[in-house]
């Protein structure tokens, strides 16, 4: 089933793609922001916070798809997406 996203890969793949790269970007900010904290993946917390990161560039990515902001939705606008969605959020 093609969702009309890409006329090059498959819009699972770039879904993928961005989940992927929101993954990376979570673990990153989370041991940045809370690494000093002995146990930080124990507290629950964390994982709520990881989720956050986690699930915000696949919100904007189906956002910016669906709404048509991002034509050609291809690999590149998906890695765009996932690892810079910090940057496009905050201005």
């Amino acid at each position: 089933m093609d969702l009309g996203v890409s006329p090059d890969v498959s819009a699972y793949f770039c879904y993928a793609v961005v989940l992927l790269a929101g993954i990376a970007v979570a673990v990153a900010e989370v041991s940045s922001r809370l690494g000093a904290t002995e146990g930080t993946w124990f507290i629950p917390g964390t994982w709520f916070l990881f989720g956050a990161y986690v699930l915000v560039p696949v919100a904007l990515f189906w956002l910016l798809d669906r709404t048509g902001a991002v034509n050609d939705t291809s690999v590149f606008a998906a890695l765009l997406i996932g690892f810079g969605y910090q940057r496009i959020i905050a201005g």
